[in-house]
């Protein structure tokens, strides 16, 4: 388990270090366009071949590293924080507030998430900045859900009832002794997303919804490869590659943390 945990930790590691250190990494700048090689296969000098402005097709990736993962972790921060401090409320205080911020989150579940987001995104404006806004406000009534359904848990427990009885405050109750408790899980479930919400980012960078050329983001650039599929394939697959890959090292990540942080779900 640990071995597993280890291998996988320094795998995201290496992803986040590619993200930084990208203009280090790169072998051209991501934005350096040669007309003359325009939809050059791969070869010595463009080792995954190059675009149709003639710019590096390796380079745009290594960029877009951390483009796509700026953007997931944009999300995922945002979702986890949002959706977490409403379930804290509604689970501890109950009542007028629990109703309204329940019935907001139903609101919001009852439509398709993708198709949500979609509309969000088709009214703000196409760029990253709205791509995480919508991508935001379809996910955040998960957390809300599940903090809320931890807190409920969690505040008929001895402990809670000891601190109300010796004068804590709502406050010191619900940051100083639930939130700790339900943090780990919070924290498994935020880790597990980062893929999911790198897929729907670049979903709606794909559908035109998303970054902006000439942003070297992974969606926005097999959107532009699409006229050339069938002239130059490597535009389409190779960041669908990078993308897939991504996914599934966060995803096993964040299985392999769960199991690290509750054994009792491990195998």
């Amino acid at each position: 388990m640990r071995a597993r945990f280890a291998v996988f930790a320094a795998m995201c590691v290496m992803v986040i270090s590619v993200a930084l250190l990208s203009p280090a990494i790169a072998p051209k700048g991501a934005f350096d366009a040669t007309m003359r090689d325009s939809l050059k296969a791969p070869c010595a000098e463009y080792p995954l071949g190059a675009d149709k402005m003639g710019r590096d097709l390796l380079s745009r990736i290594i960029y877009g590293t951390r483009a796509s993962l700026s953007m997931s972790f944009a999300v995922v921060i945002s979702v986890s924080i949002i959706g977490t401090f409403l379930g804290l409320i509604s689970g501890y205080f109950g009542g007028f507030i629990d109703g309204v911020i329940m019935r907001f989150s139903d609101m919001m579940i009852a439509f398709p998430g993708m198709v949500l987001a979609i509309a969000i995104a088709g009214m703000l404006g196409s760029s990253a900045t709205n791509a995480v806004i919508a991508v935001t406000a379809v996910t955040w009534p998960k957390y809300t859900r599940l903090s809320r359904s931890l807190v409920l848990k969690a505040k008929t427990s001895l402990y809670i009832q000891g601190a109300r009885l010796s004068g804590a405050t709502s406050g010191r109750v619900v940051f100083g002794y639930i939130l700790p408790v339900i943090f780990p899980t919070i924290l498994i479930t935020a880790v597990t997303d980062i893929g999911s919400m790198m897929l729907e980012l670049a979903a709606l960078s794909f559908l035109g919804l998303g970054a902006r050329a000439p942003s070297p983001e992974w969606g926005l650039m097999m959107n532009e490869a699409r006229p050339y599929l069938a002239r130059a394939p490597w535009l389409m697959v190779y960041p669908g590659v990078a993308v897939i890959m991504v996914v599934a090292v966060f995803n096993l990540f964040g299985d392999s943390l769960r199991d690290m942080l509750d054994p009792r779900h491990s195998g």
